[in-house]
């Protein structure tokens, strides 16, 4: 078989962690040790001390979720690399809702201000992050929604086996898809925000095909 290397470059609170423990079920899949390795992406490794950290498996993966935000000249030199590339993208809400447990409770009284910064990060900006990996790549790459993962895991991850080339498998679900067990905090939008969040979902409605009505606000 040849080797794979499959990278799957975020979201972050998108359901990762679930992926890489089903995917470590798999009988071909031979490391499964660390999820996340920002050896590279945060320029701690040179590409060469990359390649040696997986060159002893066959079939390896790399779950860093903040690996959509590389540099271009770091893409462009993993792309000779990785076999396969993925990401996850969340109903947007849902996503900026789950970044607020990253966020010091003194800060809720800011939500506004914490909004806004995830937008001028590009982390909603999904039809860009997809277009630039595409454009910087030669390497096939699968967009997959969260939605899917929760609704039918079953079809999520046969899809993810049959993208990089691995047999179908009877895998056990976790048990649950988001680990964090801090309460959900819901938020407030302002219609400036609802009405930039509801443009990047419908840029993003037309450029993957994918109907997501449930998306908008």
């Amino acid at each position: 078989m040849k080797k794979i290397h499959y990278i799957n470059i975020g979201n972050p609170k998108s359901g990762t962690s679930a992926i890489f423990n089903v995917l470590c079920q798999h009988p071909d899949v031979d490391y499964c040790k660390a999820k996340e390795n920002y050896g590279y992406s945060q320029y701690h490794w040179t590409l060469e001390q990359y390649v040696n950290y997986y060159k002893d498996f066959n079939v390896s993966l790399n779950f860093c979720p903040s690996q959509w935000a590389m540099e271009s000249k770091q893409i462009k030199e993993l792309d000779s690399i990785f076999t396969h590339a993925s990401i996850v993208f969340r109903n947007p809400v849902d996503f900026i809702e789950s970044q607020l447990n990253f966020l010091p409770v003194d800060k809720h009284n800011n939500l506004e201000w914490f909004v806004n910064m995830l937008l001028e990060t590009n982390l909603l900006e999904y039809t860009k992050i997809v277009k630039r990996w595409i454009s910087l790549s030669h390497r096939p790459f699968l967009t997959l929604l969260y939605d899917d993962l929760t609704s039918n895991p079953a079809m999520f991850y046969n899809k993810i086996t049959n993208f990089i080339g691995l047999d179908t498998f009877n895998f056990n679900t976790v048990d649950r898809v988001n680990v964090t067990k801090n309460k959900k905090i819901s938020i407030a939008l302002t219609e400036k925000q609802i009405i930039t969040i509801n443009l990047l979902v419908e840029e993003f409605e037309d450029y993957s095909q994918h109907l997501l009505p449930h998306w908008k606000i």
